[in-house]
């Protein structure tokens, strides 16, 4: 791992690096090799080389000098834990997302996003030199020919389920110069199978507002949400 990465979260995000070590790890502890701050680490790290898909990690990862790194990295932040000597399996991770509690890598996001507003790193891309920008979209993110369970939402023609799909609703804090910062995310999914209407980024939108407003770093801020014709503004 690059020395300047490093450099740059701590300047920018000083108590990230630390951060992975209070998510709660929901595996049994006698029966794991790899800790929960590597496996997250190896995540983030793996969206950072856009690796595309968790087989392509030891390809893109899998090195001694990486591996070396990340041993560092975790003597330094994780004095108490030790990083093995080799790299963990895509479906390693995958197992351990798909126990972990969301709030705990929620947590991880808005620690980032805390440290840039209060160290006022995004203030000179505020609109007006008063609001930040959010932008406010919904978009695909996975689809099945076959039910996968029982929130999807199905497309259907002529009366046939053409396939089964899990859209998401996401709030980004965007500037200028192209960066999007993910702030809020909200999935849209069916309570249950037999509903009379799907639900929807309208429905969806109202219950991230409701989480953003819980979370909220009392910034001001500018909305837009591009189901609508125009952009609305809030003061907080």
């Amino acid at each position: 791992m690059p020395e300047a990465l490093v450099k740059t979260i701590q300047h920018f995000a000083p108590d990230f690096l630390p951060a992975p070590a209070r998510v709660r790890d929901p595996r049994n502890p006698e029966r794991i090799t790899y800790p929960i701050e590597n496996l997250l680490l190896v995540g983030i790290l793996s969206f950072l080389v856009k690796a595309g898909a968790r087989r392509n990690i030891k390809y893109l990862l899998g090195i001694r000098g990486f591996i070396e790194n990340l041993q560092k990295i975790g003597a330094v932040f994780y004095a108490e834990t030790a990083f093995p000597d080799t790299l963990p399996h895509g479906d390693t991770l995958n197992y351990l997302l798909e126990r972990v509690v969301v709030s705990g890598i929620e947590d991880l996001r808005t620690l980032v996003m805390r440290a840039l507003l209060r160290g006022r790193c995004l203030e000179r891309f505020r609109l007006l030199d008063t609001y930040y920008l959010i932008a406010v979209d919904g978009t695909g993110c996975l689809s099945f020919t076959e039910r996968h369970c029982p929130h999807c939402l199905k497309r259907t023609k002529d009366g046939k389920v053409l396939y089964y799909y899990h859209p998401v609703l996401e709030a980004k804090l965007v500037t200028s110069n192209g960066m999007a910062f993910s702030i809020a995310t909200e999935f849209i999914e069916n309570e249950r199978p037999d509903v009379s209407k799907q639900d929807c980024e309208q429905k969806a939108f109202h219950r991230l507002m409701k989480l953003k407003t819980r979370a909220s770093t009392r910034k001001r801020t500018a909305a837009t949400d591009w189901s609508t014709p125009f952009p609305w503004t809030r003061r907080r």
